[in-house]
């Protein structure tokens, strides 16, 4: 034992630490169809959320993370959706995903020493209660095209965040790290990525 005790035996028993309630509608629906410049493919898949609650502890009351930032420092997203626009022309195939996150509400501050507000002239006023912000929706847009030079070889070009999206703003203090004024467990801060990947099968 580290603390120098002589231990026989230590029993550790699981417990019910709270429970938690889900229920949503999933879907994934796909079609596709040849047109003069090619084969289209398009694919509509998400997640809507009809019921979401949990407790901490047997006999506790019921929170809910629903649209709203939660107790347990989380938001569970009412609506999730993936919309995917390709076409097939010859060796080329593009591609165009859309992502969407549905708004929530955002953390309150209902005690003092959080929220302040700013003098006329710039400096720190008193601090006040803040009922918390409405974080909007979040879409951003990913654009790939494939080349296929050979049955064996593929090369691929992409962006990522086609738009250039800025994550939306939100003053939550707990639960996403120590960033400011966005969520980096929900939206991506480093804006649009570019890529270049190859495949090669032997």
């Amino acid at each position: 034992d580290p603390a120098g005790f002589t231990t026989i035996a230590f029993e550790q028993v699981p417990f019910n630490g709270g429970e938690a309630r889900y229920r949503g509608i999933d879907w994934d629906t796909s079609y596709r169809t040849n047109l003069p410049l090619g084969n289209l493919a398009l694919n509509w898949s998400g997640t809507y959320m009809l019921k979401q609650e949990y407790n901490f502890g047997p006999g506790l009351p019921f929170n809910s993370d629903l649209g709203v930032f939660g107790p347990d420092q989380q938001v569970v997203f009412r609506t999730i959706m993936h919309v995917a626009v390709g076409l097939q022309t010859g060796p080329f195939t593009n591609t165009l995903t859309a992502h969407y996150k549905s708004g929530y509400k955002d953390e309150t501050f209902p005690g003092l020493g959080f929220v302040f507000l700013v003098n006329p002239d710039g400096s720190q006023g008193s601090s006040v209660p803040f009922a918390g912000l409405r974080v909007p929706s979040y879409t951003t847009f990913d654009w790939q095209t494939r080349y296929a030079i050979s049955k064996s070889v593929m090369a691929t070009f992409g962006v990522k965040n086609l738009f250039d999206r800025n994550p939306p703003l939100t003053l939550q203090n707990g639960g996403g790290g120590n960033q400011i004024g966005y969520d980096g467990r929900y939206a991506d801060p480093i804006g649009r990525v570019f890529y270049v990947t190859a495949q090669f099968k032997f």
